[in-house]
């Protein structure tokens, strides 16, 4: 069958168009590349990347401590232990033991001659030390089996001389004599024998006078009240 010459020439008009088309659209594209791509704007500058912002790290706040800080505690009272007693001027000292109250209610002494005893407690009640507020008493035997006792120097003391006291901790305490009085020994006034001062007061006590067979005792009692405080002494006339 013979093709009319017409239609031949209108399919290859169809295809050229197309080819054409085709090609424009090629050469368009090729344009936007070349334009957005491949030669961008030599004027553009890339913005920096902004960097990271950080959070402030926070300042940390003090805390008030509100743990309990504990109280300091008192300095506890440490009771004066006296454990010698000197006599300035008769130049004799002796030691010192504590004692109480003998079942026939009369002071405990201790049984030397080289030895004085200081009343501590009487039925458990604690008597003054010496130089504690009160009467502290200390007492010591004039002599024993024969022997002269370190407290018969006070037969021979004088108003104003000294008496130290030595305690346990090491430190010291000067007394003074301030009066001298002797008793019968069953008549010892209660004040002599009481706690109860209005300072510090020391009280020393021995024997003297006869020898009572009856109450297997010396007939009187010598006793000595010494205070901290030296004895004040008026100074001697002026010669005319």
């Amino acid at each position: 069958m013979e093709r009319k010459p017409g239609l031949l020439n209108r399919k290859w008009v169809r295809i050229g168009l197309y080819a054409v088309s085709a090609l424009l659209f090629a050469l368009g594209l090729f344009l936007l590349a070349r334009e957005y791509v491949l030669f961008p704007d030599p004027d553009f500058v890339m913005p920096e990347t902004p960097a990271p912002t950080l959070a402030p790290t926070p300042t940390p706040t003090p805390v008030a401590d509100s743990t309990p800080q504990p109280t300091p505690s008192p300095t506890p009272y440490v009771r004066p232990i006296p454990v010698r007693i000197s006599f300035i001027a008769a130049k004799q000292s002796c030691e010192v033991f504590p004692g109480g109250v003998l079942e026939n209610g009369q002071m405990e002494v201790i049984d030397r001659a080289d030895a004085a005893t200081w009343l501590e407690n009487v039925s458990g009640y604690l008597r003054p030390a010496p130089g504690e507020e009160g009467n502290a008493i200390i007492a010591g035997h004039k002599s024993k089996d024969g022997v002269a006792g370190t407290f018969k120097v006070l037969w021979d003391a004088q108003i104003g001389d000294a008496v130290v006291i030595d305690y346990e901790d090491g430190t010291q305490q000067w007394f003074y004599i301030h009066s001298i009085d002797r008793y019968p020994y069953q008549d010892v006034p209660a004040s002599v024998m009481s706690a109860d001062a209005q300072s510090p007061q020391l009280t020393l006590i021995t024997c003297i006078g006869e020898w009572d067979s009856d109450g297997g005792t010396s007939s009187e009692r010598l006793v000595a009240v010494c205070k901290p405080e030296p004895v004040e002494t008026e100074a001697p006339a002026a010669a005319q």
